[in-house]
């Protein structure tokens, strides 16, 4: 039935002589049924529905605790925005069935569950919250609001019908004639006079340039990692309002982890983790124990790994004290704002130097031991030539060089290859050669390396604009890949057979020959004597062939994030 349904409604359609009517008519009672998902029937219950469904029940009751724990401190202040992907439609016909399973996300869905809350709640503060719902096609409000709406909406454009089975004392649908933008602005300020407390909308409605500074409670139930659409949907929240001069906001993120995750030691722990660490790259925030602001996943430090049972629920519990000291949010931002004299966005590369840095060390020492043993038997050599002999000031002056030398490598190898200063000669190297080729806004920007942890260091520009920190850190993180497929590499004939004879030419600089050499031309001076080697001929693919085994980034990402290795052969 699964196959036949898939053919006649999407994918043959031209083999079955049914009316287009018959068509849409069945395809939307699959739809509210919850047997169509994005163009497939799935009648079956397989791997992706049942993950599917796992996760939409998860965050159904995710959102159930949030807006009764949000309602419950906030009361009647409460603006609490939830944004998400789908409108749902097909839903609209099981609205106030309270026998039916919620088990999909979108607008309507999450504003059967929210109604269902307040019905069962009265004498608590979610009894007394008010839900509306705005998007392009459906717009839903309190019925005590009908007469406000009326006033900010007026000539007769606004009708009103009942909504499923819900009683049109408790809500309505809003049908507007006309133009239908003229309800955004009026519907945005019933939400903020109080007449609704919880607004569903979805994220298209962003684009329009929708804004709402009251809103002081979010919820992100979206799919969507992209920067810019991420960004969009959290300023929505963290905009001032100058009606409260003192607004914070909590910004929710749902995360859902499958039961055959839960286990997970890998630190793999699905789409949704994946797409929360993309996210959280690119917002700035306040780190969750220390007064810093940075971004990434990491500052949300009341994370444990693997992602278990326990683990959740101890999160959650950490997640909902933390959205209760508001007032102390507003104390740590001007606490952290007040740290920065001069406030500066970095764009932070992290390196462990336990790979980077150990050959040049043992390298430094291997060297020092050769100097002193040719010290030594010049010493022994010096102890059979009589004293006072022009030839025995020769042999102990030569010793006493042989002695410097090792003397100079044990610094060397304790002190001038120490992961920062490696990694300084790397950034240096390349933000000259940035210079050069007119990358970088201005020359007053350096080169920062700073220890994070014991085996752990950030590199980054300090100085220059955003775009030029941009560009810094994609050339540093380039310059270290994994050998692949590059274009241009540079090549050490002296240590070709371990990590530090290879690295590759960033991409800004490796499309044009000129440019490949105008780079290997700076780091010649801070590097020594490399080569640059085109890889688009025999010669320079057999060298990158072998850089592929022993490339300082292939190890690194072989130990760090377990990525394949590409022999000679591949």
């Amino acid at each position: 039935m699964e196959k036949l349904l898939q053919g006649l409604l999407y994918d043959s359609t031209e083999l079955f002589e049914i009316g287009p009517e018959y068509r849409e008519s069945l395809i939307k009672e699959l739809k509210r049924r919850g047997l169509i998902d994005k163009k497939q029937v799935m009648l079956l219950v397989d791997k992706i529905l049942e993950k599917k469904q796992i996760s939409s029940i998860g965050k159904i009751e995710s959102i159930k605790d949030i807006v009764n724990h949000e309602s419950s401190n906030m009361g009647s202040s409460l603006r609490m925005l939830i944004l998400t992907d789908y409108i749902r439609k097909e839903w609209e016909s099981n609205l106030g069935k309270d026998e039916v399973l919620v088990n999909q996300l979108g607008v309507l869905p999450f504003f059967e569950v929210i109604r269902r809350e307040v019905a069962k709640n009265k004498k608590s503060n979610i009894g007394n919250m008010k839900i509306g719902v705005l998007s392009g096609s459906e717009v839903i409000i309190p019925s005590s609001a009908m007469n406000i709406l009326l006033e900010l909406v007026q000539d007769g454009k606004l009708s009103f019908t009942k909504l499923g089975n819900i009683s049109e004392d408790e809500y309505v649908k809003v049908n507007v004639i006309g133009h239908s933008k003229i309800i955004t602005g009026a519907i945005t300020e019933l939400f903020e006079k109080g007449y609704i407390n919880i607004l569903i909308v979805t994220k298209s409605l962003l684009g329009e340039g929708w804004d709402a500074p009251c809103i002081n409670s979010l919820i992100l139930a979206s799919f969507v990692g992209s920067f810019m659409l991420s960004n969009q949907m959290r300023g929505r929240a963290i905009r001032t309002d100058k009606n409260n001069p003192n607004k914070t906001s909590n910004i929710w993120h749902l995360v859902c982890v499958s039961p055959n995750d839960l286990s997970d030691q890998s630190g793999d722990q699905g789409l949704d983790c994946y797409l929360l660490e993309r996210r959280m790259k690119h917002f700035l925030g306040l780190h969750y124990t220390d007064n810093t602001i940075e971004n990434g996943v990491d500052r949300i430090s009341i994370l444990e790994y693997p992602l278990n049972d326990p683990n959740i629920k101890k999160i959650n519990k950490k997640m909902f004290a933390f959205s209760d000291k508001r007032d102390m949010l507003k104390e740590r931002w001007d606490k952290s704002l007040a740290v920065y004299n001069k406030m500066e966005v970095v764009e932070k590369v992290a390196f462990a130097n336990d790979y980077v840095f150990e050959q040049p060390f043992w390298d430094s020492l291997k060297l020092s031991a050769i100097a002193m043993s040719i010290s030594l038997a010049w010493y022994i050599i010096y102890l059979f030539v009589y004293i006072g002999r022009v030839g025995s000031k020769i042999v102990l002056f030569l010793a006493g060089c042989f002695g410097l030398a090792v003397l100079y490598n044990l610094v060397k190898a304790i002190f001038l290859t120490s992961p920062i200063r490696k990694l300084k000669i790397f950034g240096n190297g390349i933000r000259e050669a940035m210079l050069q080729k007119e990358i970088l806004s201005t020359e007053n920007c350096k080169v920062v390396v700073e220890g994070k942890t014991e085996i752990v260091h950030n590199i980054f520009l300090k100085g220059g604009s955003s775009k030029d920190k941009n560009d810094f850190s994609m050339c540093i993180k380039n310059f270290l890949d994994p050998l692949d497929n590059q274009r241009y590499i540079l090549y050490s004939e002296k240590n070709k057979n371990n990590r530090f004879g290879y690295f590759s030419v960033p991409e800004l600089f490796e499309k044009k020959r000129e440019d490949a050499e105008l780079f290997y031309s700076c780091m010649k001076k801070y590097m020594g004597p490399y080569k640059l080697i085109y890889t688009r001929n025999a010669a320079g693919r057999k060298i990158l062939l072998k850089g592929r085994v022993k490339a300082y980034g292939n190890i690194e990402k072989r130990y760090e994030e377990g990525e394949e290795v590409k022999g000679a052969l591949e």
